[in-house]
C-alpha cells in the first residue's frame, strides 16, 4: 500500500506534464491534422517535423526539470512523507521525451485509414507493459513499474514512430526528394 501511494505521487505528477502535448494535439492540432492530411500533405509533413523537433526539446526540459526540482515539489505539494516518491520520478522522468515524441507521431497516425495501425501498436506495448510488469514489480517493486513505464513509452515513441515513416509519409518523403 505505501509502495502505491509513493508511486501514485509520482503517478500524478507525470500526468500534470504529460497534459501539455495531450493539449497541443488532441485539442488544437487534431482537426488541423485531418484537413492537412487529405488537402495539404507539405503541410502535414512540415508540421510533423516541426513537432519531433519541438516536442523533444520540451520533452528533455521537462525531463531535467523533473530531475532538478522534484525533491522541492514533491514536499510542497504532498508532504515530506512522500520523499521517496522522488526517487520514482527521477526514473519516470526518462519517459517524458518519449511520451511528448510518440503524441506528436501518435497525432499524425489517427489520420486518414491509420488508426488501426496506431491501435495494433498500443497493443502489442499494452502487452508487453503487462508482462514487464510482472517480472519488474516482483523483482523492485514501484521502480519495477517505474522502469516498465519508461521502456514501454520507449516502444510505443518507437512503434508510432516507425508506423509514420512506413506507412503515412512514405509517398511525400519520396516525392520531397525529388524536388
Amino acid at each position: 500500500d505505501e509502495a502505491a501511494g509513493y508511486y501514485n505521487v509520482a503517478f500524478t505528477i507525470m500526468s500534470a506534464i504529460y497534459l501539455l502535448p495531450n493539449v497541443i494535439y488532441q485539442r488544437f492540432l487534431l482537426p488541423k491534422l485531418h484537413v492537412w492530411a487529405n488537402h495539404d500533405t507539405s503541410r502535414f509533413f512540415s508540421v510533423y517535423h516541426y513537432g519531433i523537433k519541438l516536442m523533444l526539446i520540451i520533452g528533455l526540459f521537462f525531463m531535467v526539470l523533473l530531475w532538478l526540482f522534484s525533491s522541492m515539489i514533491i514536499p510542497f505539494l504532498f508532504g515530506e512523507k512522500y520523499n521517496y516518491a522522488v526517487q520514482i520520478i527521477n526514473i519516470l522522468a526518462l519517459a517524458v521525451p518519449c511520451f511528448f515524441l510518440a503524441s506528436n507521431a501518435g497525432a499524425v497516425l489517427v489520420t486518414k485509414d491509420n488508426m488501426r495501425l496506431k491501435v495494433k501498436y498500443m497493443m502489442i506495448v499494452a502487452v508487453l507493459n503487462f508482462c514487464m510488469n510482472m517480472i519488474l514489480i516482483s523483482m523492485c517493486a514501484e521502480y519495477g513499474a517505474a522502469i516498465s513505464t519508461v521502456i514501454s513509452n520507449f516502444i510505443l515513441m518507437l512503434l508510432y514512430i516507425y508506423g509514420v515513416n512506413k506507412y503515412v509519409f512514405v509517398g511525400l518523403k519520396r516525392e520531397r526528394y525529388v524536388e
